[in-house]
């Protein structure tokens, strides 16, 4: 069930984990490093992750304290030997209890 917080993930393919051109994303997927986007009442959480391309995944949010935690974990799919990296923005009302923080799970 998702987050009451959670308005909507949008997930947008960027290509090939190993292709060259993404190194520097690749460096943000495997360091779990989130971007916050805040606006008035709203976040926008940016992270960036390496899936198998066999997988299917959705996103939600946890709170922990003051703490959000993206969770996307693979629902369905074979295993394959193909990696992609896909760029993944959470948009959730901001909690009140946000105190800053994102992290990956």
């Amino acid at each position: 069930m998702r987050h009451y917080y959670l308005m909507a993930v949008n997930v947008e393919d960027l290509g090939e984990f190993g292709d060259p051109t993404l190194e520097p994303l690749q460096t943000l997927a495997e360091t779990f490093t989130p971007e916050i986007i805040p606006q008035d009442l709203l976040l926008t959480i940016r992270t960036w992750r390496v899936v198998n391309e066999c997988g299917n995944y959705v996103g939600n949010i946890q709170m922990r304290g003051d703490t959000v935690v993206l969770i996307y974990p693979q629902l369905e799919g074979e295993l394959c030997d193909g990696l992609r990296i896909q760029e993944v923005r959470y948009l959730m009302q901001r909690p009140k209890e946000w105190g800053g923080e994102a992290v990956v799970k």
